[in-house]
């Protein structure tokens, strides 16, 4: 295996930055992080590809944020995370927390799935989001 600059070798350097994410879970427990983690990050960007979308036609995310949280219909499914600043991306608000992730990626999908989101709306194959038809 190659070292990089400090000596250590990619699966070294890939196995710390795995546990710099995982953060105090225990690896044979880290599939029940890893999972949600993804599929929560589907879901932020897919929202923030509705939020583009607005934004293209009202000037600004910050507009296009508050036009989703009063009419949910403008968007495929509506995720109640909003950035402090409307230009990052959905998925910075999740970045920002600490420890108690799992337990906040529960609290969300059982959100998702009291307010009826057809996973069908999620387009898992590709980043852009697809407008229906």
């Amino acid at each position: 295996m190659a070292n990089n600059d400090n000596g250590k070798s990619l699966e070294s350097w890939i196995w710390d930055a795995a546990c710099s994410i995982r953060g105090a879970q225990d690896a044979p427990k880290y599939k029940d992080f890893i999972l949600p983690l993804i599929f929560v990050k589907r879901l932020c960007d897919v929202f923030d590809d509705e939020i583009n979308r607005i934004a293209q036609e009202v000037g600004s995310r910050a507009k296009a944020f508050k036009l989703a949280a009063r009419d949910k219909k403008l968007v495929r499914f509506y995720l109640p995370l909003q950035p402090s600043d409307p230009g990052q991306p959905v998925w910075s608000v999740i970045r920002t927390l600490s420890g108690t992730l799992i337990a906040l990626f529960r609290a969300l999908l059982h959100q998702l799935m009291t307010a009826q989101i057809r996973v069908n709306d999620l387009d898992l194959s590709k980043r852009e989001a697809t407008t229906k038809a």
